[in-house]
């Protein structure tokens, strides 16, 4: 049986063969300060150019990448970055591959010595818990306090990550591995993890520091001494003694204490 085409049929499958030949240039503007970042997260998926992933994305090989994805893909691109041990059965120790003698010293020269022996101590006791495959069902068995005192440890991990390495995979792991797991469950205010960098606060205050006038000075002293707003209103609508300490008056008197600073 001889098959029979119309004209149009034919144009028509002659359209789509001349389409199937034919390539079009597809631009995509990206910003000169996020260039880095695109061939960042291009390298994490393990493409090499833009083209290779617009290919593997028509064919349909992409699809989207649940949290926990996210979190193996990141544990395995820091593994590969150091010293691959063990990776067959998931086990990842990319943190154990730091000089922790060179991590307690940016500790305690960070932060208080006691508190830098603290956070040591944490991370080496706890780190494999939580870069771990279960990391909610085995700190949940600790108290909201002692749990707080471990997540501040990996905190300070990622943040000497960061300054060592100018690396922030850690830092994002370890943001993304306390949300996914909602480990800052049932912490009170004081023990709650803030997920910001040292930077950030920095630039806060700085920016606190630089306020103008009146309610510039009244948020540097609020700053600097801790003092709550009735504190500094009082403050503010007395005026200072020049007799000095000792008077009985009701005026504001100075006091000088050996470190240079007044109260």
């Amino acid at each position: 049986m001889q098959s029979t085409y119309s004209a149009e049929q034919i144009v028509d499958n002659e359209h789509k063969r001349k389409q199937n030949r034919e390539w079009k240039t597809i631009g995509v503007k990206v910003r000169l300060a996020e260039l880095a970042v695109l061939n960042k997260q291009l390298s994490r998926l393990n493409y090499d150019t833009l083209g290779n992933l617009v290919k593997d994305l028509i064919g349909g090989k992409i699809t989207q990448v649940t949290e926990d994805q996210q979190i193996e893909i990141m544990k395995t691109n820091l593994q590969s970055n150091g010293q691959i041990t063990g990776l067959s059965g998931k086990h990842y120790d990319f943190y154990k591959q730091i000089d922790i003698n060179d991590l307690h010293r940016y500790l305690i020269e960070k932060y208080h010595e006691h508190t830098g022996n603290c956070y040591r101590s944490y991370f080496e006791k706890y780190a494999s818990l939580f870069f771990g495959p279960n990391p909610d069902v085995e700190l949940f068995k600790f108290k909201p306090h002692k749990r707080s005192w471990i997540l501040q440890a990996i905190k300070r991990f990622g943040d000497y990550y960061f300054r060592k390495y100018n690396n922030r995979e850690v830092t994002q792991l370890i943001k993304q591995i306390i949300e996914r797991y909602d480990l800052n469950k049932d912490l009170d205010m004081k023990d709650h993890i803030y997920l910001v960098s040292p930077q950030f606060i920095e630039e806060k205050v700085k920016k606190i520091l630089a306020l103008p006038g009146e309610i510039g000075f009244i948020a540097r002293l609020g700053l600097l001494s801790g003092l709550r707003e009735q504190e500094l209103i009082y403050i503010k609508e007395r005026q200072v003694c020049i007799n000095g300490y000792g008077c009985d008056c009701e005026k504001l008197h100075v006091v000088s204490v050996s470190y240079n600073t007044s109260n």
